[in-house]
């Protein structure tokens, strides 16, 4: 059976840069920098890793308690946060085989890694997408909230994607295998070279529909929203200037309306520059290696590997976006968290004064009953 170099699974594209591929020849006027790039992944990986992990699991617990879930741009934010914790496990795994500890190159895992990380990669970027676009809708077309903006178009919206990625990707799972070579060589996980057309154009198409198809939809509505909200604070300060009483709570309800679209706009606009770099520059080597025929450039090399630390922050850091735009998203992630936390610290110190003799008048529903239940993020 004759297999192929994995330059195709975006583990050697975007992430940690698979040990079975061969890297090509670098001048040595960018060797050193390039290895030290190499070095600063081997250590940025596994604290990403872990960060991102615990992260994305708080903040999509967060997103999806009782008073958040009924909205539908949570849902897709917690939709974001499991697709992401999704992605860092294959990249956890190629980070492990680069130690020394070989989980991938096995039949089962080899495909799954391969998988789980172009349907990953697919669902994150597909979720910001209809997040960009409600926010677009918040802002410059709010007549027509509650016809998108729901639940209902939420979870069928989530369903679609969901069964696009896990349709459109399988195909790793029939590409891709383990090779045995000689008896002195360790199995090493590859595409199949009987599948290489189908590799090169799945490649491109993965190319087209992660990235030129939705930049083409987000980056307009991010302008489009950007220039609605300067627009709204600027009505907000007209406002404010010549607030009299009975104005007050439609100025309070716009203001809510204002926190909810900066916040969604902040995601849009962080995934944009943390998601367009490694992908452009990712398009650009396949157009000199399959159109034009030449050979990538050590810079381009070098660039790989900066714009790939750049790009695993996409994963992992929606908790330091989420708690830095999102004032209610504080609110709610310290009820929920913070709160309990000093709470069951407070119960554990309770029981200790009673073993000793010693009382106190602690009211656990003053812990954890919270009389301000948010109903946006």
């Amino acid at each position: 059976m004759e297999y192929l170099s994995n330059w195709t699974d975006p583990m050697t594209q975007f992430g940690s840069g698979s040990p079975n591929s061969t890297d090509q020849p670098e001048d040595e006027e960018f060797s050193p920098l390039n290895n030290f790039l190499r070095r600063v992944q081997v250590c940025l990986v596994p604290v990403l890793f872990v960060f991102g992990l615990v992260g994305n699991l708080l903040a999509a617990g967060c997103f999806l308690s009782e008073p958040l879930r009924s909205t539908s741009c949570c849902l897709y934010m917690a939709g974001k946060c499991a697709s992401d914790t999704g992605f860092l496990v294959p990249l956890f795994m190629m980070w492990l085989l680069r130690v020394g500890v070989d989980v991938v190159n096995v039949v089962g895992a080899c495909q799954l890694t391969v998988f789980l990380s172009y349907v990953c990669g697919f669902m994150s970027v597909w979720f910001v997408v209809p997040i960009t676009f409600e926010n677009y809708i918040r802002l410059c077309r709010p007549q027509s909230t509650r016809s998108y903006c729901t639940t209902r178009v939420a979870v069928a919206v989530i369903a679609a994607v969901v069964l696009a990625a896990l349709v459109g990707y399988s195909f790793p799972l029939w590409t891709t295998g383990v090779l045995h070579g000689r008896e002195d060589e360790e199995p090493a996980c590859m595409s199949l070279l009987k599948f290489k057309d189908v590799l090169i154009v799945m490649t491109f198409v993965d190319t087209v529909i992660t990235l030129l198809l939705p930049s083409f939809i987000i980056i307009p509505l991010v302008m489009a929203s950007l220039f609605a909200t300067l627009q709204a604070m600027k009505r907000k300060q007209r406002i404010r200037e010549s607030l009299i009483i009975q104005n007050q709570r439609h100025v309070l309800k716009n203001s809510l309306e204002l926190q909810v679209a900066k916040f969604l706009l902040t995601v849009s606009m962080t995934f944009v520059i943390l998601h367009s770099p490694g992908h452009l520059l990712r398009l650009k080597m396949l157009v000199d290696e399959y159109l034009l025929h030449k050979a990538s450039e050590s810079r381009d090399l070098m660039l790989q590997r900066l714009f790939e630390c750049i790009y695993y922050f996409n994963f992992c850091g929606n908790l330091v976006i989420f708690l830095s735009s999102g004032a209610n998203f504080r609110s709610r992630f310290s009820s929920m968290y913070c709160q309990r936390s000093r709470c069951v610290s407070r119960s554990y110190s309770d029981e200790y004064s009673l073993s000793q003799g010693r009382s106190r008048n602690v009211s656990e529903n003053h812990c954890f009953n919270s009389d301000n239940p948010l109903e946006r993020l």
